[in-house]
């Protein structure tokens, strides 16, 4: 009877075992599932934050973009009133002042035309073609352009 009494006994811890076994494996599947469920959720919230950004920054972009643009053709315009204020203002085209003020004037004309025309993000393609094609020189002009403003700079 205490082998009996032994087997039942042990029989009784093994079935408790197994029975906490499957229990605490059940609550560890459990709080698997809610950490997982929490982590997605976290992680579709930092999504769809990401997205809002995104799409955030693209309308600032956009805007600062339109702006630009607006402020572009503004400045074009008013270098095409330049320009034909100095053919009014100039003397006759057959002296040398006259010509060269027409000159000045076409030249003014042609980028008044060209700054209203273009927007920003046509201007900069322009702009990097014109430095891919020469770059040695863009470089050179870059220089000038530093040292000229570096002098102003220490001059004031």
């Amino acid at each position: 009877m205490v082998q009996g009494n032994q087997s039942d006994s042990e029989r009784n811890n093994r079935d408790g075992a197994s029975t906490f076994g499957n229990v605490a494996r059940q609550a560890t599947d459990r709080m698997v599932d809610a950490t997982e469920s929490g982590v997605r959720n976290i992680a579709q919230r930092v999504h769809d934050s990401g997205q809002t950004v995104a799409a955030s920054a693209q309308k600032f972009g956009a805007s600062v973009e339109s702006h630009s643009d607006s402020a572009l053709s503004t400045v074009g315009e008013k270098i095409t009133s330049f320009a034909d204020s100095i053919r009014e203002n100039s003397p006759a085209k057959e002296s040398t002042i006259g010509s060269a003020a027409g000159a000045v004037a076409d030249g003014l004309q042609v980028s008044g035309d060209y700054l209203r025309k273009n927007g920003i993000s046509e201007i900069t393609k322009d702009v990097t073609d014109v430095i891919r094609r020469n770059p040695i020189r863009s470089l050179w002009v870059g220089t000038g352009i530093g040292l000229l403003i570096g002098a102003t700079l220490i001059r004031k």
